[in-house]
């Protein structure tokens, strides 16, 4: 796992296929790291918007995103509901990008729901 990513736990039942997740990896001490870091990030959404920056050197402004399913979920400025596959995201990218604008970018198994 590269510095500055934190990534939630997934909410999966049993038997789901995690391991694109990356779970495995992640120490097992670092669960007040990864809260503190959701909880700004979820502080962030009311604050902005979120730039997804893909391989192909395109980007997305999102106002929510989540992991499912091997494709990262968002919804756009304009309230729609998209995605893109996982592999497609430019993680270090993003993670800078939202990083200059003073915006965490969290992986998680879920939408923050603040509507």
């Amino acid at each position: 796992m590269q510095p500055g990513i934190a990534m939630n736990s997934p909410t999966a039942g049993p038997g789901a296929d995690t391991s694109a997740l990356g779970g495995g990896n992640l120490p097992s001490n670092g669960g007040a790291k990864v809260d503190a870091a959701a909880e700004a990030d979820d502080e962030a959404v009311g604050k902005g918007f979120f730039l997804l920056v893909l391989k192909n050197g395109t980007s997305a402004a999102a106002t929510d995103y989540w992991l499912a399913d091997g494709y990262l979920e968002y919804v756009s400025l304009d309230r729609t509901r998209s995605h893109v596959p996982l592999e497609a995201l430019d993680l270090r990218k993003t993670v800078v990008e939202n990083s200059r604008r003073g915006l965490p970018f969290v992986l998680r198994s879920a939408p923050t729901d603040t509507h």
